[in-house]
């Protein structure tokens, strides 16, 4: 990454994917609009995608401009209609003279991917409900992944924090020791989004 040009993108996002199987995407998005991504194939409709402008995107990608840090997406629709969340970087350059805005690093983890990743399949097969809350500020409460459309009287929540927002898992189910359990491995499941937005920005930085 030299001067603002990222020179072997494809290899190096290829690696990054082969190693981390649950991520969907890498993108780059000089001054916020998208030029590269990866894997390109099925991702095509992306490329131009300007988040600033686009309403579902321009709220986290100015806050985490604005603060200098890592902002989690709640629901994001991508061109092909699936639902994702994502963890974005901003990238700024310096030099002797100035520190300047460059752009932005993305990284998209699907909704079916993080449900495997907690292991919330275990949780449906032994009937119990859940639902996966997004809190922030502005929107108020959004639910992210669920298995009914309502929950019975009897839930179970473990609230954890990300950069932008709370989130909280809220499973049917009498008090259990094992629901906390799975509430921490969805949250370890949301923060790799977070993890690997920062390796990207690290290895960008060499």
């Amino acid at each position: 990454f030299t001067n603002g040009e990222f020179n072997d993108f494809e290899r190096f996002s290829a690696e990054l994917i082969r190693n981390f199987p649950d991520v969907l995407f890498i993108a780059l998005a000089p001054q916020g609009v998208v030029n590269m991504i990866a894997p390109l194939q099925g991702n095509e409709a992306n490329i131009g995608r300007d988040l600033f402008a686009d309403p579902e995107t321009a709220r986290d990608v100015w806050l985490a401009v604005d603060q200098e840090s890592l902002a989690v997406s709640g629901l994001v629709t991508l061109a092909d209609g699936q639902k994702i969340i994502v963890g974005r970087v901003p990238v700024f350059l310096e030099d002797a003279k100035r520190r300047r805005f460059w752009g932005l690093v993305s990284v998209g983890v699907g909704l079916q991917q993080l449900s495997l990743a907690a292991d919330l399949n275990h949780l449906d097969e032994r009937g119990f409900g859940y639902q996966l809350v997004r809190f922030d500020p502005t929107n108020g409460a959004e639910t992210v992944l669920s298995n009914r459309e309502t929950l019975s009287t009897h839930v179970v929540g473990v609230d954890f924090e990300l950069p932008n927002s709370r989130w909280q898992l809220r499973v049917e189910q009498s008090a259990d020791e094992n629901v906390r359990f799975v509430a921490i491995r969805m949250s370890l499941a949301v923060l790799f989004s977070l993890l690997l937005a920062y390796l990207v920005l690290s290895l960008l930085r060499v």
